[in-house]
């Protein structure tokens, strides 16, 4: 009989559905390195999976909300930025992304954020007070 080849989770990498099974466990459980790292694995498996890129996205955006409160902008800002590629049209994670951009001092990029959160959300208060504030800080530096 051929050997069962197995990854660290103890799966069969052809059991794609338990994986998301386990993935969806782990982003429930705020577990969100172990659960992309799954959806990743899932998204390798069947690139075309709708659901499991919907929710990569989703574990990836309190991941980096996570590292910006830690202090880690730099990483926070690499994991928004994986997020878009999954999630372009949240409003929220723009704006995560803009304000976690002010830390670094990137304020066009910062504005360019803001401004595309507003696009899809209008009405997003939080988006709107950070470009607010963002644009009073770059017309304070331009002085």
């Amino acid at each position: 009989m051929g050997e069962c080849h197995r990854d660290p989770a103890g799966l069969d990498p052809k059991l794609t559905d338990a994986r998301y099974d386990l993935a969806s466990a782990e982003a429930a459980s705020g577990e969100w390195e172990p659960a992309a790292s799954d959806f990743r694995q899932v998204l390798k498996e069947r690139p075309d999976d709708a659901k499991a890129r919907q929710h990569l996205g989703g574990v990836l955006l309190p991941s980096g909300d996570e590292l910006a409160r830690a202090g880690s902008p730099e990483p926070a800002v690499v994991r928004y930025r994986e997020a878009l590629a999954y999630r372009s049209d949240d409003a929220e994670l723009h704006t995560n992304l803009g304000v976690t951009r002010v830390q670094l001092g990137r304020f066009n990029e910062v504005q360019t954020e803001l401004e595309a959160a507003l696009s899809i959300d209008p009405n997003s208060e939080p988006a709107r007070k950070a470009l607010t504030a963002v644009q009073a800080q770059i017309k304070v530096k331009g002085k």
